[in-house]
């Protein structure tokens, strides 16, 4: 074990060093996955002041907590961060090499901390899921606990387990689900218990999970609300199946197939670990049917027990295939198989970027200046970035707010929207989350924008320039940092300018931003295809008002002469506007908008009649003018 642990510390330290290297670490304090700066914000939270776990619904919270506690014995919660990821990564790979030999006795010691090493799930949740890696500190040696008492029969083991398993449902209530699923078939699998124990056992462990389980439904709840309703309808790609699985994974797979009888097994290990495998899979399989299970089918893949199914099989390949029957060169090649699988397991997550997220370093300057600058008062950051990835990078900078500065809001998406007092309305559904959360907090915390200071700069948003529009209400601080005049910005009430280019959805075509600018916003939404076009390209922009009236909606763009624009309000008459070969701006609709969210559809249709067509056009804004309300 003392060598074992000697090469998991040479691992780790690999691992997590490795992303230093062309890395800024004269700026940053550390390299971090994508929820670091989550943790450290909220541990420093719960370090001043507990009560702020009911505020997070009690949801996940163990891991914060034990954080907190050496923050309050005087280490900086940078630090904390720093060091306990992987020093749980540590107990983990040593956890699952104790596994490893009592699941497949009489192997050589090398071969278990080779297996340990290749299991990629392990790396992953150490990167950034760091509830989830806890939890399986957790949850590891509960496999073994109820192993204990399958063999002694002392209800002692059996208390520890449900206490283990209470303890990892606030941890990281996912991953406690999963596992307990596969705990509740393992046990009603178990042919050593009478059938009414077996059933008995399984209640109690469900009853254990149903606290957490009852605050995570509830949470699932408000988060699909504000995501409207659903949590995408994307699925996993075939690399992200190899690279998720791994060397040890696929191999675990081909064992899995050759030897299903694992599953009637008596030894409890095997059968186990042989459910995990099935469970994992199947999981994965769901999204095809169901996409919007994508993101629990994809924690279930990267949870596959890699190295618990492929020690049975590692050192089984039979070399004369390759070498004949030279035994020497058969033993190497034995040996080298977990060699192997251990290698490019490390290659694979160290050319990964899970372990080098970070805001860009100008951002974190800011940061840094904003802290110092206002230290007494709240700052709202506004965070403007393309449909697709708003929400995901505005949480991101709404995290490292909170733990470099402390007192720090953000908003996801348009000034203009802020102005007017509500949230952007995005395609994404996890731009629609974090645009709807964040603005709720917001809303709770501040009466007014004269309470706080609004913070507009380049490195907060994906625009390669400030807008010239933007010039009547932003004053600057620092170089490409903003201060936002309130009074200035109201004088804009009544107008919205929307970049088609962030604010639209494909519906087909080749559309890309372009920096070929037609006025006042520095990147366009164009689209170039020629030849036998199929489908008509076209995109959706959405937009919403704050109250009904009558509006005035016109469109700048430009389009060759070959080329045609139909634009469409919701299920108003379209429009068809002609391409000059200029830029042009055109009024498309003009009439009554209830309150809420609209869509704008523009089509582009060619002009000629002749084979091989040729469109192209640059969308630029959308300008929406209030002309008058209506009760």
């Amino acid at each position: 074990m003392r060598r074992a642990m000697l090469i998991f510390i040479i691992t780790i330290t690999l691992v997590f060093t490795f992303s230093y290297i062309f890395y800024p670490i004269n700026l940053l304090p550390m390299p971090v996955g994508w929820d670091t700066p989550r943790y450290i914000w909220q541990m420093r939270a719960v370090a001043e002041n507990s009560d702020f776990i009911a505020k997070i619904n009690f949801n996940n919270f163990i891991y914060i907590l034990l954080g907190s506690l050496f923050i309050r014995l005087g280490l900086d919660a940078f630090i904390v961060e720093l060091l306990l990821p992987p020093t749980l990564l540590l107990t983990l790979l040593i956890e699952t090499f104790f596994l490893l030999t009592r699941l497949q006795p009489g192997k050589n010691w090398w071969t278990y901390t080779l297996m340990a090493i290749s299991w990629f799930s392990a790396y992953r949740v150490a990167a950034d899921l760091h509830n989830n890696l806890l939890a399986l500190n957790i949850l590891l040696p509960s496999i073994y606990i109820f192993y204990l008492y399958l063999r002694k029969g002392e209800k002692r083991y059996l208390g520890i387990l449900i206490f283990l398993f209470i303890l990892s449902s606030f941890t990281h209530i996912e991953s406690t689900l999963f596992l307990a699923f596969i705990f509740f078939l393992a046990v009603l699998s178990e042919r050593g218990l009478w059938k009414i124990k077996r059933m008995a056992i399984a209640a109690l462990l469900l009853v254990a999970i149903l606290p957490a389980t009852m605050l995570y439904y509830v949470n699932i709840k408000k988060l699909l609300i504000y995501s409207g309703g659903s949590f995408g309808r994307t699925t996993m790609d075939l690399w992200k199946w190899l690279i998720y699985l791994g060397p040890a994974g696929l191999i675990g797979v081909y064992q899995l197939i050759s030897e299903t009888r694992f599953i009637g097994k008596k030894d409890f290990l095997k059968r186990f670990f042989a459910i995990w495998g099935f469970v994992s899979i199947s999981l994965g399989l769901i999204q095809y049917l169901e996409p919007s299970f994508m993101i629990f089918s994809e924690r279930a893949v990267i949870l596959f027990p890699a190295p618990f199914l492929a020690i049975h099989k590692v050192e089984e390949i039979d070399p004369r295939i390759i070498l004949g029957k030279n035994y020497c060169w058969r033993k190497k090649l034995k040996f080298s198989v977990p060699i192997l699988t251990a290698f490019f397991n490390i290659l694979i997550i160290l050319s990964m970027n899970f372990y080098d997220i970070h805001i860009p370093p100008q951002a974190y300057r800011d940061l840094l200046f904003l802290r110092e600058k206002f230290p007494n008062k709240p700052i709202i950051l506004v965070a403007d970035y393309v449909d697709r990835y708003a929400g995901d990078l505005g949480q991101h900078i709404y995290d490292w707010g909170r733990a470099v500065i402390g007192d720090v809001y953000v908003y996801v998406g348009s000034v203009y929207y802020l102005r007017d007092w509500m949230p952007t309305p995005f395609f994404q559904w996890s731009s629609r989350q974090a645009s709807n959360i964040l603005f709720q907090e917001i809303r709770s915390n501040f009466q007014s924008f004269d309470d706080a200071v609004i913070i507009y700069g380049r490195a907060f948003t994906d625009l390669t320039a400030i807008p010239r529009d933007f010039e009547a209400f932003l004053e600057p601080l620092e170089d490409d940092l903003y201060i936002v005049n309130v009074t200035k910005l109201r004088e804009t009430e009544g107008k919205l300018v929307i970049p088609v280019f962030q604010h639209s959805r494909v519906l087909y075509g080749n559309w890309y931003p372009s920096n070929k600018s037609l006025g006042d916003y520095p990147l366009v939404f164009e689209c170039w295809m020629t030849g036998d076009i199929p489908k008509t390209p076209a995109v959706e922009v959405l937009f919403a008002v704050k109250e009904k009236g009558n509006y005035v909606i016109s469109l700048s763009f430009w389009a060759n002469e070959t080329t045609s624009l139909q634009v469409q309000v919701d299920g108003n008459q379209p429009q068809v506007f002609n391409g000059t070969g200029e830029p042009d701006k055109k009024m498309v609709f003009t009439g009554l908008l209830d309150k809420g969210e609209h869509l704008l559809k523009v089509a582009l249709l060619s002009r000629t009649t002749v084979n091989g067509k040729y469109l192209r056009a640059r969308l630029n804004v959308l300008e929406v003018s209030k002309v008058s309300s209506t009760l």
